[in-house]
């Protein structure tokens, strides 16, 4: 029972981690010639619709307008909170990341720290998965 454990939390920590490091580097990119400004949520309904939010929790695309020197650019940001409250609404005002030579490459500065809190979470499943991989085997059951 350890081993099952131990291995759904690695691969857990896969699904979790890997997804955030490639936001991480994407936003690193970005953040290597950027500025920053801030932008509006211009609407925080979701393009999918009624029947996303049914069936596997509420999954929003937020769209946020900034603007850079005197033309606006519009983002569009996930927020699959599952059935937890929304982390953008309507008229909120969030700091913008944007690369300076293309300004309609950017993201939320608190898209960022979610990223970071999700590879905190993946790094914390490893180590439970090694605690729990470790017990089994200093119990003596067998694989």
């Amino acid at each position: 029972m350890f081993y099952g454990f131990s291995v759904l939390f690695l691969v857990l920590s896969l699904v979790t981690g890997f997804p955030a490091l490639l936001r991480l580097a994407k936003m690193e990119k970005i953040r290597k010639n950027g500025a920053s400004t801030f932008g509006a949520v211009r609407a925080a309904e979701s393009d999918l619709g009624w029947l996303m939010t049914g069936a596997m929790g509420r999954v929003t695309h937020p769209l946020i307008e900034f603007q850079v020197n005197e033309k606006k650019h519009i983002i569009q940001v996930n927020d699959n909170r599952g059935f937890l409250a929304p982390r953008y609404d309507a008229g909120d005002t969030l700091e913008v990341i944007y690369d300076k030579d293309t300004p309609w490459k950017a993201y939320i500065q608190q898209e960022w720290r979610i990223a970071l809190l999700d590879l905190s979470k993946s790094v914390v499943e490893v180590i439970l998965a090694v605690v729990l991989w470790e017990t089994g085997v200093s119990l003596g059951m067998p694989l």
